[in-house]
Parts: structure tokens; C-alpha cells; sequence
């Protein structure tokens, strides 16, 4: 499923785990759970706070992936923001632990998304239109609509 539209009850479905529509390079956490109790010293919304350079685990076994977390603005509660340079494959309500090497050093549960790659191109595809270039379609190549 790449989207749920809950006011007209619709399902956005592709096909494969790699489909551009289900693919970020950014997402949004909830407040986090810091095995230390605190987080780590970049993100202290007491300090002025930069980002993180550590991985993320999206699922129990699968590889870390590199990624910058940066605490958003307003705290509290604090949010934070991940971004991977390799696109990932999450939805919203999974959780991410977050690691310093093998050292886990908290997680916390995707409240938000960022744009999927399919968003992305069409956001390059109408500005390529604007220019008078070709566009991309309105739909993703093999993605289908339920209702």
C-alpha cells in the first residue's frame, strides 16, 4: 500500500517493494525512547542542537542504514527528522531504532513521511513541464487505485 485516502476510503497500491511510490529519503519520529535516558548531546534541545551522523534499523534484522537525525523545532515533546541517503521503504506507525555502530541509542515510532520518489518526480516532471519539456504522468507506472 502506498497511500490511504480515509475521506474517499482508497487504496493506492503498487507492485514490489522498490516501487518509486513507496521510497523516502526523509521521515518524521515521535518522541523518542533513549536507552540513556536523554538524548545524545547534538540533539539536546537545551544545547543548540545540530544533526546526528548515526544508522537507522527499519526492521528487526535487516542492515542499518546511514542517516542524519536532526531534532525539528517546536520541542516539546521533541520530534525528530531522518534522513538517508538511500532511499527506505517505511510507513507510518513502524518504529526506528536508531545506532551509533552497534550501540543502539534509542527509538521511536514514523509519524509522517516525507515525499516518495514518485512525488518527487512528478514535482521535477512539472517543473520540467513549466519549462517545456515532457512531463510526467498523473499516475506511477504500475501503481493501482481501490475504492
Amino acid at each position: 500500500v502506498a497511500e490511504k485516502c480515509l475521506e474517499t476510503d482508497t487504496l493506492f497500491m503498487c507492485e514490489g517493494a522498490a516501487h518509486p511510490a513507496l521510497l523516502t529519503h526523509t521521515l518524521e519520529v515521535g518522541e523518542a525512547a533513549w536507552i540513556s535516558g536523554s538524548p545524545p548531546g547534538q540533539l539536546d534541545s537545551r544545547a543548540s542542537p545540530s544533526a546526528l551522523a548515526c544508522s537507522a534499523r527499519i526492521r528487526h534484522r535487516a542492515p542499518a542504514i546511514p542517516c542524519s537525525v536532526a531534532a525539528t523545532e517546536p520541542p516539546p515533546p521533541p520530534q525528530y527528522t531522518a534522513r538517508f541517503a538511500t532511499p527506505v521503504n517505511i510507513a507510518v506507525g513502524q518504529t526506528v531504532a536508531l545506532y551509533d555502530g552497534c550501540r543502539c541509542l534509542g527509538g521511536a515510532q514514523v509519524i509522517a513521511r516525507g515525499p516518495s520518489l514518485h512525488e518527487q518526480g512528478k514535482e521535477a516532471g512539472a517543473a520540467a513541464a513549466a519549462r517545456g519539456a515532457a512531463s510526467v504522468g498523473p499516475g506511477a507506472p504500475g501503481c493501482l487505485q481501490a475504492t
